[in-house]
């Protein structure tokens, strides 16, 4: 949030900048015959992030949209949790030798094939904002996250 007020008080006839990350709301006042929006939300995509006017219909459908999304990648991320632990349970409290060796293959492979959708389906908005953030030459939260 500190690049984007950053950029957008380098900007020629913005006057005040604020933004809120709780809130997703940046508050910018600026001179309409020196700026247009469209230019301020250019600035804002340079960033990376996307940036819309103010609709309060708007915001409510997207906001809805997204928890509905991030419910959905949760419960397949506890799905496939559960499914993981189901096959590296037997693994962690059988004595040793106690599984064959054919066997305790099958349940690491069978664990992978488990855990790689989770993690491309359930990550990809850590793996987006990383890829974001480095191709914009800074290091942000996502990228620690995402190695």
């Amino acid at each position: 949030m500190w690049l984007v007020e950053q950029r957008l008080k380098r900007v020629h006839g913005v006057r005040r900048v604020s933004v809120n990350y709780s809130t997703q709301r940046a508050h910018v006042g600026w001179d309409d015959n020196a700026v247009k929006l469209s230019a301020l939300l250019r600035t804002i995509a340079a960033v990376g992030l996307r940036a819309y006017p103010f609709d309060a219909a708007q915001r409510t459908a997207l906001r809805r949209k997204e928890q509905r999304r991030r419910l959905f990648e949760l419960a397949v991320a506890a799905l496939g949790m559960m499914q993981v632990m189901m096959y590296a349970a037997p693994v962690y409290f059988a004595a040793p030798g106690e599984i064959a060796p054919q066997f305790d293959s099958l349940m690491r492979w069978a664990s992978l094939v488990l855990t790689a959708p989770v993690v491309i389906f359930s990550a990809h908005t850590f793996f987006r904002s990383a890829w974001r953030d480095i191709s914009h030459q800074r290091v942000g939260m996502d990228v620690p996250i995402a190695l």
